[in-house]
């Protein structure tokens, strides 16, 4: 049977219903499952970028542009480390219910080539 299954999750109906699925082959199977979220690479640092220009003339030293990117960069990599582990969080309860198994996984980039890829690299199975 089974012994692992990968299933990305995102809070949506469709997540749910496949969330649903893997625990109930994982119980039958005694397999684990890999809960993967994928984060979309930093759309925002572009926008941020455009729009030092229009920072007041105290905040455009070359210091202070420095500065206000790594505030940005840490701000945006906070949020959405917050947003990935309460996704994950929800799995790992259901997981934790269900009695079954759990890898968490995150990962930086477009959500469906990253799934892709880490299906097609098969990195980290389980022997079947």
């Amino acid at each position: 049977m089974y012994r692992e299954i990968f299933v990305p999750v995102d809070n949506s109906t469709h997540s749910d219903w496949a969330v649903d699925r893997a625990i109930e082959l994982s119980r039958r199977s005694n397999g684990r499952i890999t809960g993967n979220l994928s984060t979309p690479p930093d759309s925002t640092t572009f926008r941020f970028r455009q729009l030092e220009t229009g920072l007041p003339a105290r905040f455009q030293t070359p210091e202070e542009i420095k500065k206000q990117r790594k505030i940005h960069d840490k701000l945006i990599e906070k949020g959405l480390q917050l947003i990935a582990d309460s996704f994950l969080d929800q799995l790992g309860k259901r997981c934790e219910g269900a009695g079954v198994r759990l890898t968490r996984q995150l990962l930086e980039g477009i959500n469906y080539e990253e799934i892709v890829n880490e299906v097609n690299r098969g990195a980290g199975r389980l022997p079947g």
